[in-house]
């Protein structure tokens, strides 16, 4: 009776794990020993195996306590299922662990523990412990099956080792181990973590020929890697080949080729792919909101943002803050000011937490509306909101009162900066300067390439002949052209007639273009010629120019006569002035008002 009772209770508890009931399955062993029924080895590994379906991996390890204390023998398959419970619990460490154990009792590990130990290295990510476990297997001449394959070459997946899975498909076909679908997608898979699209879809198109059923699961894989390098064009063509070989695309599908084109900056082709949603009957979730309004957001397109936005409202998803954030950076190119607040408003009204990029959107829209004393008042905020916003948010708020015409606000503001501890670096001091030229402070912006070029921060590449503008942006340049000019008319009235005086600028690319056109070459050029209205000669390839000694003569007189009629107004110390500068620090302090032609 009492044997019937053990097979009776053995059965049931099988039933148990079949069904994945580890409850149920550890109460009838509970039970078992209150009935003082004798439970074995066979009911042991059947209750340890429910609990690796359960991902009980503390409980299976309670169960292997209670084996040794009623000093039943465990073999290779109870440790195996103790290893699978701690690997779909992701405690690859305990899992190693009890291999190791099996392998200092003497029992050589089968192929189900050494594939359930690279099953756990495979959700832990440790695609490196998971390789070392084949190399193990080989030398215990234990072929490894094809799922202890595919746990490795998704080990390799999430580690991001593309190179790696395509080897282990090599070495499959070497041990006639067959690849099947899964293999394939794991390989796929680490092809687009890694950007590399053509291998991902030289995979997917392989599966046809190797006569491998195509599947959602790989078309995904295949568009995130077109995703990944930002080709709308591929992504959108696999997505619509799904259709020609009846595979139905996913939420998951949609996303990725919305994702592409956000980072291909192509709206049109977001929007289209997301109103090919409802006739697919493909509802959109979060993401797939989120990537429609953040490519409307960086193209500008601020109207389908709001649109896009209401229906996601309708449809019951809340926003979240990379939403707003993207509609807030839809409102910058047509510099909507107040739009911007209130959404940033509304944000912090239902809850969400503003962050950094909020608010560097935010003072992104200001700075395109040159609302300098606002984005002063919000860059306010965000110090006293948190850690300081570094120098993107003060270089956003230069470049508002610079476009404000609020050039002191802007020198406050650096000196604030320099009083943080911040070293203003070529981009610091070429706002502050910008700021100071838009302001007609050509003294303060002269001042500032003086303190840039001692400081270190702009090296101070001119010599006599030679004023080299490598690496400077184009009001930087103008200020550096600015004060060179006047050192060499100063030089050039006071030199003999005979004395080579040519003065080349090397303008190069600078670190701004526009359509292809150097931003510090047109603003030199526009310089010399509207400014100080002098003739120079730009050499073959358009790197550099020459002012020759003649028209540095031409300027050096103009500015003898233009001393002279102040001196007879009665301001002999601006001259003064100027001279004693340039005597000092080869500065022209005295270049507030322009040379006329």
């Amino acid at each position: 009776a009492v044997e019937a009772d053990v097979i009776v209770c053995s059965a049931a508890l099988a039933a148990c794990e079949r069904a994945g009931q580890w409850e149920p399955g550890l109460q009838l062993l509970g039970d078992m020993c209150k009935c003082s029924l004798e439970a074995d080895a066979v009911i042991y590994n059947t209750a340890i195996s429910a609990c690796q379906q359960g991902s009980q991996w503390e409980r299976a390890l309670l169960l292997l306590g209670d084996m040794s204390s009623a000093r039943l023998r465990r073999d290779a398959f109870t440790c195996s299922a103790a290893i699978g419970a701690c690997g779909k619990a992701e405690r690859w460490d305990v899992a190693l662990g009890l291999l190791a154990e099996l392998v200092l009792a003497g029992i050589v590990p089968n192929l189900v523990a050494c594939g359930a130990a690279i099953s756990a290295c495979e959700r832990g990510r440790q695609w490196n412990l998971a390789l070392q476990l084949l190399v193990a297997m080989r030398l215990q001449e234990l072929q490894p099956s094809v799922v202890a394959y595919n746990a490795a070459v998704s080990a390799c997946e999430k580690g991001e080792q593309w190179q790696r899975a395509l080897a282990l498909m090599g070495e499959m076909r070497q041990r006639r181990v067959n690849p099947d679908g899964v293999t394939y997608n794991a390989a796929i898979s680490a092809c687009a973590q890694c950007g590399e699209w053509r291998r991902a879809l030289g995979l997917l198109d392989s599966m046809v020929r190797v006569a491998i059923e195509q599947d959602t699961i790989a078309y995904n894989s295949a568009i995130t890697a077109c995703e990944k390098v930002a080709f709308p064009e591929q992504a959108t063509e696999l997505l619509y080949r799904m259709e020609e070989v009846r595979i139905e695309p996913n939420v998951i599908t949609f996303n990725a080729a919305i994702s592409a084109c956000e980072k291909g900056h192509n709206l049109e082709r977001a929007l289209r792919l997301f109103l090919d949603m409802d006739a697919r009957r493909v509802d959109p979730d979060t993401i797939s909101y989120n990537a429609v309004i953040s490519v409307c957001g960086r193209q500008g397109r601020w109207q389908p943002a709001l649109q896009i936005l209401a229906r996601m409202r309708r449809q019951g998803i809340l926003p979240q803050l990379v939403t707003f954030n993207a509609l807030i950076t839809a409102f910058e190119s047509s510099a909507m000011w107040r739009c911007a607040l209130d959404v940033m408003a509304e944000a912090q009204h239902i809850g969400l937490q503003t962050d950094a990029v909020t608010y560097t959107s935010a003072l992104n829209v200001g700075e395109q509306a040159a609302e300098w004393r606002r984005t002063q008042l919000m860059l306010d905020q965000m110090c006293r909101a948190g850690p300081p916003p570094g120098l993107p948010g003060f270089h956003t708020v230069l470049r508002a009162c610079s476009k404000g015409g609020a050039w002191q606000e802007g020198l406050v503001l650096f000196a604030e900066l320099q009083q943080r501890r911040h070293d203003p670096g070529i981009v610091t001091y070429s706002l502050a300067m910008e700021a100071s030229e838009r302001g007609g402070n050509y003294v303060g912006s002269e001042l500032l390439l003086k303190e840039a070029r001692t400081s270190g921060a702009i090296p101070d590449q001119h010599n006599l002949h030679i004023l080299d503008l490598h690496g400077l942006t184009a009001s930087t340049a103008v200020v550096a052209v600015r004060t060179a000019m006047a050192e060499m008319a100063q030089i050039a009235a006071e030199a003999s007639h005979d004395e080579p005086m040519a003065l080349r600028i090397v303008t190069g690319q600078g670190l701004h273009t526009q359509g292809g056109e150097s931003g510090v070459r047109s603003s030199v050029h526009q310089l010399l010629c509207e400014d100080f209205g002098l003739p120079f000669h730009p050499d073959e390839f358009g790197g550099s120019v020459v002012v020759p000694a003649r028209s540095l003569r031409r300027l050096a007189r103009r500015w003898r006569k233009r001393w002279a009629a102040e001196s007879r107004q009665g301001c002999p110390e601006r001259r003064g002035a100027a001279v004693g500068a340039r005597k000092k620090g080869g500065m022209l302090l005295h270049a507030h008002a322009r040379v006329q032609k």
